[in-house]
C-alpha cells in the first residue's frame, strides 16, 4: 500500500505541545504540516519552515538531519540497530527524545507527565570509563541525541547534585564531555577556554569538571534548558547549518576538504553568510558584535573548528531570533602541538585564509569587507578582546576543580598559547592603515 494515509508519522512536540506531524512516504523523505493550535500559539521552528507551508522537504529533511550525532558513537548506533544512515524515520525513533533545544520527536501519543529518571552513580561512570565502554547505550537502549563527535552524554542534575538519565518532564539539564586516548587534555583545554570567554565578557556555557575516580570529564550546563519545580522547562535553537538551510556536512565552508583538486569549492557555512543570517535577528547590532568577539576570540584560543554547528541561536515567539551563548570553544592549536596530525585550517576563512597560524592585517581587513562591519570598528573590537585576554588569561580561578600536576601544566601552556594569540593578533590589527596604505 502507498500514500500519506498509510505512510508512517512521527509526531513533533514542543514540551507536551504538538508542534505538528512528519509524515514519511520514504524512510529517507518526510512532508511536514504544522498543527492549527501551533499555527495560532507557537512560532515556526525554523526560518525555512514557514507557517505558509511554502518549503521544501528537503529543508525538513536538512533541518532533521542536523540534530543527528556525528561520529563513531553515531556509527554505532546505525550498526547494532541495522539501520540506513539515511533513514531517517528510524534514527527519530531511536534517538528523538531529547534531541537539542525545545523539540521531542515520537510515533505516539506523548505523555510528559510521566517522568523517567535512571540514576547514574559515580562507581558506574568510572567503570565505563575504565573499561571503555560505550557510553550511549544504557539498559538495552541508546541515550545519543546529540550533535558532535565528541564522546558525551546528556544528563539531569537534580538539587542534590545527582546525575539521572531522564525523559520526560525531567529532560537533560547537562552534558558530560570526557576525553579520550587521543586527546587526554580535551577536557581541561575547553574549561580553560570556556572560563576564558566568559572572564572576557564573552557569553559562554557556564563549565566545570567532574571526577570520576582517575577520570575527569567536562560538566557543561545546557543553554536551552532551565530546571523548574515540576520539571525542565526547554528552550528552542537552530545551529548555523539549520539557520542557513544547509546539511550537516556543509558546515565547514570548504565543504569537500582542503585538498587542492577542490579546496575553490566554498559552498558551506562561512562567515559572511553567518553575518547576513544575523541581520534577520530581534537585536542585529548586538547579534553581530557578540559574533565579531566570537570570531576574535577564536582566533586567540586557536580555535580554528569553529564551524557551522558551532554557533547557535534560539527562536521564540515573543523574542523571535536571538544568538545563543557560545560554547564548543577548544584550542585546536594547543592539542596539534600534541597530536601534528589533527587538521588545523579554519572551518570559515577569515578573508580568503584558512591558516589560523599566519592571520594578517589584510585578511583581518578582508573579513571586515566581507561581513559588512568598520575596519575602525574591528580594530576596536579586537583591541579590547586582546588586551580583556591580556589582563585576565592569568587571574582565572581553577582552585574549586582541584587540578592534578598535569592538568595545572595543561592550564600554564593554554595561559602562553592564548597571550602569545593576543599579541599576535594585536600586532595584526596595527597594521591596518599600513596596510590599506599599501593597498591604495
Amino acid at each position: 500500500m502507498t500514500g500519506s494515509e498509510t505512510a508512517p508519522q512521527i509526531t513533533i512536540y514542543a514540551q507536551q505541545h504538538p508542534v505538528g506531524t512528519l509524515t514519511f512516504p520514504q524512510p529517507q523523505l518526510c512532508e511536514f504540516h504544522y498543527t492549527e493550535t501551533w499555527v495560532r500559539t507557537g512560532y515556526p521552528i525554523s526560518p525555512h519552515i514557514s507557517f505558509s507551508g511554502e518549503f521544501s522537504p528537503q529543508s525538513v529533511v536538512r533541518y532533521i538531519r542536523n540534530l543527528f550525532p556525528e561520529g563513531s558513537a553515531f556509527d554505532r548506533l546505525l550498526e547494532t540497530e541495522n539501520l540506513s544512515r539515511t533513514n531517517i524515520y528510524a534514527i527519530l525513533q531511536a534517538i528523538g527524545n531529547d534531541t537539542a533545544g525545545m523539540l521531542t520527536f515520537s510515533p505516539n501519543v506523548r505523555n510528559e507527565g510521566v517522568p523517567d529518571l535512571r540514576h547514574v552513580t559515580h562507581d558506574e561512570l568510572a567503570d565505563r570509563l575504565r573499561n571503555q565502554k560505550d557510553m550511549t547505550y544504557w539498559d538495552g537502549k541508546y541515550r545519543l541525541s546529540l550533535a558532535g563527535v565528541q564522546n558525551k552524554l546528556n544528563v539531569f542534575i537534580n538539587d542534590q547534585d545527582e546525575m539521572f538519565l531522564a525523559s520526560g518532564v525531567y529532560a537533560s539539564t547537562h552534558i558530560l564531555k570526557f576525553a579520550s586516548a587521543k586527546y587526554p587534555s580535551i577536557v581541561v583545554n575547553e574549561l580553560f577556554c570556556m572560563r576564558l570567554a566568559n572572564a572576557v565578557e564573552l557569553p559562554a556555557a557556564p563549565v566545570s569538571l567532574r571526577k570520576f575516580d582517575e577520570f575527569t570529564a567536562l560538566l557543561v550546563e545546557r543553554f536551552d534548558r532551565k530546571t523548574k519545580p515540576n520539571g525542565v522547562q526547554k528552550r528552542h535553537i537552530i545551529d548555523g547549518c539549520q539557520a542557513l538551510d544547509m546539511p550537516p556536512e556543509n558546515k565547514y565552508e570548504q565543504n569537500f576538504g582542503s585538498s587542492r583538486d577542490v579546496q575553490h569549492i566554498r559552498d558551506g557555512v562561512s562567515l559572511p553568510k553567518l553575518f547576513q543570517f544575523a541581520k534577520s535577528t530581534s537585536v542585529p547590532i548586538q547579534s553581530r558584535q557578540h559574533m565579531i568577539d566570537w570570531v576574535i576570540f577564536n582566533l586567540i584560543i586557536g580555535n580554528s573548528d569553529a564551524h557551522g554547528k558551532n554557533i547557535s541561536f534560539y527562536i521564540g515567539k515573543r523574542e523571535g531570533i536571538t544568538l545563543a551563548p557560545f560554547y564548543d570553544l577548544v584550542s585546536v592549536v594547543y592539542e596539534a602541538q600534541q597530536e601534528p596530525k589533527l587538521d588545523t585550517n579554519l572551518a570559515m576563512a577569515i578573508g580568503d585564509n584558512f591558516d589560523i597560524t599566519h592571520i594578517t592585517g589584510y585578511d583581518l581587513l578582508s573579513l571586515a569587507q566581507d561581513v559588512s562591519v568598520d575596519a575602525s570598528y574591528l580594530q576596536r573590537r579586537i583591541k579590547r578582546l586582546c588586551q580583556l585576554v591580556i589582563s585576565r588569561a592569568e587571574k582565572l580561578d581553577f582552585s574549586e576543580e582541584n587540578l592534578n600536576e598535569e592538568q595545572v601544566a595543561h592550564v600554564k601552556a593554554l595561559e602562553k598559547l592564548v597571550l602569545n594569540g593576543a599579541e599576535s593578533l594585536l600586532e595584526a590589527a596595527d597594521l591596518f592603515e599600513q596596510v590599506r596604505r599599501e593597498a591604495l
